[in-house]
């Protein structure tokens, strides 16, 4: 799984919030978004939402796609596929209909499988 790969496909059509950037508030995008920043508060993206390695969420996620080799700390429920990295770390509950992962990733509180 390449995280490269997945930020030069979101560059082109949706938003990228760089490591250094911290927002406090609730974000809502329509579009893809590639995240190495902070956001407190919670996320619902419509796209694909990919956390890179210094990416952090505190807050709980609704998306259609997720990537991540950050942290979460909040819940992620997740429409599609999900991709966990070495790196990754949910301090919450994850709901997604398909998961890839990593062995080194983890999910403390628990996870669902949905149908899709």
């Amino acid at each position: 799984m390449s995280l490269d790969m997945d930020q030069s496909e979101i560059t082109i059509g949706g938003s990228v919030l760089r490591r250094g950037v911290e927002i406090s508030g609730d974000i809502r995008t329509g579009k893809d978004m590639f995240l190495e920043g902070i956001i407190r508060g919670d996320v619902e993206c419509k796209g694909k939402l990919v956390i890179g390695r210094s990416g952090i969420v505190e807050g709980n996620i609704v998306c259609r796609e997720l990537v991540l080799d950050g942290l979460i700390v909040g819940n992620a429920e997740v429409d599609g596929k999900t991709c966990l990295a070495a790196d990754s770390v949910i301090k919450g509950f994850l709901q997604t209909s398909c998961l890839l992962l990593h062995p080194e990733a983890v999910i403390e509180k628990g996870l669902r499988l949905k149908d899709k």
